[in-house]
């Protein structure tokens, strides 16, 4: 028997899996890039490192990490939700 937190965490989660997975892992990837992107550069910023540069490590770091990011999350999803269905 699932408890009155559990069976609202149960629905968010097949609110969430009821997505794409593309739209998925880009609606929880790209905020967490945005995020880390917006934190470089302040502390760049503040470090005084980098400063008259471009972050172009950047263009390529940003898109790996919405990927992973985005992947670790559904499959942490997945887990949880299906260890619910079980209980």
């Amino acid at each position: 028997m699932l408890t009155e937190k559990e069976q609202k965490t149960l629905r968010q989660y097949e609110e969430d899996l009821a997505m794409p997975k593309w739209k998925y892992i880009l609606s929880y990837g790209l905020a967490f890039s945005i995020l880390m992107t917006v934190f470089t550069f302040v502390t760049d910023l503040i470090l005084k490192e980098n400063y008259n540069k471009f972050g172009w490590h950047l263009l390529i770091t940003v898109p790996v990490a919405t990927y992973l990011y985005g992947t670790t999350m559904r499959w942490i999803t997945v887990t949880n939700y299906q260890k619910l269905k079980k209980k």
